[in-house]
């Protein structure tokens, strides 16, 4: 069992609760106990000693055994202000080794020393990838961790990856699109696709290092949402230093090679063999960048955006001879990136019709991050996307509870089912507020002054203690409760008289009051941002030389 535990506190409270056994666990929770399993170990660069045994040690390496104490129990209380901020996690012991082979599936993880190995061994050291210090690193953005507390892995040559995030369902399944697809190949091929050569020269990495040395300190910029780790220089002091990657090994660099993982930087694309003029890989090679490079959890995750590449005619099987296909090393068939008719093309770009429909779809709006990216304004979409599914949430809410509470009786589950859907949607009003408009934050917003100052103040009197009931399953919630003939639950054996005010009723009165103060105040702002989107970043968008190549892209590749 794993259990979970998120609140934010001014008093002594605890409730801790199943949050599901571990074959059901969302994506996003796997990202959350992997981050908070590398904080509790609290990795080094340099050990006290040089030597483990007869081995050399290696930077940021950890045992199974290291890892199972650390899954025991993971607190981590980043305090801001005068509210503490706690996730708690608990696993049992029969769950540590799946949640460890989950981090392997995931590509969070690999032995450095033996670097064809897919699962946890006691006799073989761990270390994060590339991809694991990516999501490290956007966890404690998530979090508004203090900076003096970030793991030290955090600001070495080590944390080189942007993850090209995918959007995932309720039901954790990926949200897929012909435009998202087209994005990901784009960013796999590369822009120009690569030939892979034994001879060839380690992939450049770009990171900042501070002033301050190997101390931890500063402040680093992420567009958290997005999860491509562009670390600002108007967030911090830095220099730009770009160097051969820790991560890097001359015989792990074949598009071939059996390597847990083998890309620490997604900048370059995966390697092909370039063959008759068309680049060539197996569906190995392919599947290979996508788990190290992508938010996939799995290899068969990865192996079915192959599937949906092929099966939409953006690969071909690639033949050695009319009728037959050739083949790699390994014996996998080997496919070559096509081009589509300029028609198609056309009619692709035609379906844009204005900023909603570039957010709903999950490759344009990947596009459009990296474009406010580039622009260091990337805050504005996350804020906006996560601001109005608040403000919609709220706004049914609303409208559906008042009725209730006029009812003379209520039943007592019903209490407690909208008591947990408020504080959950509480919960998320904080996090916008800690991510975007605390003078702390790491993605703070350019908004007036005194729309700041109201939001402060809307959050400051609403501050109680909060349970997280999975913000990310909010809206279901709502809707699940909405959806139920709540009138209908309430019985004479387990009704409540409302004009009596119990306990669970006051604390649901006094949640809405709160929960309404924030979401007037939240909604300016969103309104503010949907003008600032509309107005300027959207037309700059349509016209960028960024959207212009990706729509060249597409006719000619793709």
């Amino acid at each position: 069992m794993i259990t979970k535990t998120t609140m934010f506190k001014v008093d002594t409270f605890t409730e801790t609760k199943e949050l599901v056994q571990y074959d059901f666990v969302p994506y996003k929770e796997i990202c959350s106990l992997f981050s908070m399993m590398i904080i509790q170990l609290n990795l080094k660069k340099l050990p006290t000693s040089q030597k483990v045994g007869f081995r050399k040690h290696l930077p940021f390496t950890f045992g199974v055994d290291e890892a199972h104490d650390a899954l025991s129990s993971m607190t981590l209380a980043p305090s801001r202000n005068n509210i503490l901020f706690e996730i708690h996690y608990a696993i049992d012991s029969n769950q540590k080794s799946s949640i460890l082979q989950a981090f392997f599936d995931c590509h969070f993880l690999h032995c450095p020393r033996a670097r064809t190995l897919s699962k946890p061994r006691s006799d073989e050291s761990m270390q994060p990838t590339a991809k694991g210090v990516a999501v490290l690193h956007s966890f404690c953005m998530r979090v508004g961790m203090p900076t003096g507390l970030m793991p030290q892995i955090i600001k070495t040559a080590f944390n080189s990856m942007r993850l090209l995030p995918l959007e995932r369902d309720k039901n954790n399944r990926i949200i897929c699109s012909q435009a998202l697809l087209v994005h990901v190949l784009c960013k796999l091929v590369g822009d120009p696709p690569r030939t892979w050569r034994p001879d060839a020269a380690p992939d450049p990495i770009s990171f900042h290092v501070e002033d301050s040395g190997d101390e931890i300190g500063g402040l680093y910029g992420l567009d958290e949402a997005s999860a491509c780790f562009q670390l600002s220089a108007e967030t911090f002091k830095s220099e730009t230093s770009k160097q051969t990657s820790p991560y890097h090994h001359p015989y792990f660099t074949n598009p071939e090679s059996d390597a847990q993982f083998q890309y620490y930087t997604s900048s370059f694309g995966a390697r092909f063999h370039h063959i008759d003029g068309k680049y060539v890989a197996s569906a190995k090679t392919l599947a290979q960048w996508i788990c190290d490079c992508t938010a996939v959890a799995t290899k068969g995750e990865a192996h079915r955006i192959v599937d949906m590449f092929i099966n939409a005619n953006f690969l071909q099987a690639f033949e050695s001879q009319p009728g037959t296909v050739a083949k790699s090393v390994g014996g996998d068939p080997l496919y070559f990136v096509t081009e589509i008719e300029l028609s198609s093309t056309k009619d692709y770009d035609s379906r844009i019709s204005g900023l909603q429909h570039v957010i709903s779809d999950p490759g344009y709006k990947l596009l459009f991050k990296d474009f406010l990216s580039s622009t260091f304004c990337g805050e504005n979409l996350e804020a906006y996307v996560n601001i109005s599914k608040l403000t919609r949430g709220v706004t049914s809410l609303m409208a559906n509870v008042a009725p209730l509470l006029s009812q003379t009786n209520l039943n007592m589950a019903t209490q407690t089912k909208l008591v947990s859907v408020l504080k959950s949607l509480m919960f998320r009003a904080y996090s916008i507020y800690y991510s975007h408009f605390d003078t702390d934050s790491p993605s703070q917003l350019n908004i007036p002054y005194e729309m700041r100052i109201r939001i402060s103040r809307a959050v400051s009197v609403a501050r109680c203690v909060l349970d997280d009931s999975c913000s990310e399953q909010t809206s279901e919630i709502v809707n699940s409760v909405m959806s139920e003939p709540i009138r209908s639950l309430s019985s004479e054996s387990s009704s409540v008289d409302t004009k009596e005010e119990t306990p669970l009723i006051a604390e649901l009165i006094a949640l809405l009051g709160k929960l309404s103060r924030i979401s007037k105040e939240f909604m300016e702002a969103e309104e503010a941002l949907l003008r600032l989107l509309e107005t300027d970043s959207f037309p700059n968008f349509i016209h960028s030389t960024l959207y212009q190549r990706f729509l060249h892209q597409i006719h000619t590749r793709c």
